[in-house]
């Protein structure tokens, strides 16, 4: 039924955007501090908002993907859209190749993601606890510095990341180059114009 679906899908919607509110607010409260599965020493005192559930969430993605975990509440967000864009289109038209394209996207996406992350983000001592990346940045990133080093594995990285955005999120780079350069043109327009009207009214006064 295609109202049910409509329903089904609305909900699922705003059950991502609730969940992504409560991960932004217990990213911004983290504690290095706080109770976790993969802290090594901990207080007694929690100081996280979302108590003990969001401490030991937010542990559990700091630990494996680093610095990515704030992109979590987008991708949560954008998942949820998706879910409730396709739900007005009958079940045939849907194809499985196209879900299975935003999945291989968002699987290159953490892996180059994470990986760049622990090449270029170094975090204070103690305040992440595996490192910028997390352990999946490790894993990708360990081997393939020692194959290619560090220039060579940062662009492989880049491409992958900019490839799992294209099949992710529809990203055309193409498109992106396109409207950089057309308001890069009219912004330099607009700031020659208004050079010439400040030369002139300097020349009037």
């Amino acid at each position: 039924d295609g109202r049910m679906r409509h329903r089904l899908g609305e909900s699922f919607f705003i059950l991502t955007v609730l969940l992504a509110v409560f991960l932004v607010a217990c990213l911004v409260t983290y504690s290095p501090t706080d109770p976790g599965p993969f802290n090594a020493y901990s207080s007694p005192e929690v100081h996280n908002i979302g108590r003990l559930l969001g401490a030991w969430s937010i542990n559990f993605f700091l630990f494996l993907t680093g610095y990515l975990a704030w992109s979590i509440p987008a991708v949560l967000i954008y998942v949820g859209w998706l879910v409730y864009d396709r739900s007005d289109q009958p079940p045939e038209e849907t194809s499985l190749l196209d879900w299975l394209a935003h999945l291989t996207g968002l699987v290159l996406f953490v892996f180059s993601a994470t990986g760049l992350l622990h090449m270029h983000a170094l975090p204070p001592a103690g305040a992440m606890p595996a490192g910028g990346g997390g352990v999946i940045g490790l894993q990708i990133a360990t081997p393939l510095l020692q194959f290619s080093g560090a220039l060579g594995s940062t662009l492989f990285l880049l491409s992958m990341l900019l490839v799992g955005l294209t099949l992710f999120a529809g990203i055309s780079w193409f498109a992106v180059m396109d409207a950089t350069g057309r308001y890069t043109l009219a912004a330099a327009e607009g700031l020659a114009k208004v050079l010439a009207g400040m030369r002139d009214w300097f020349a009037g006064r």
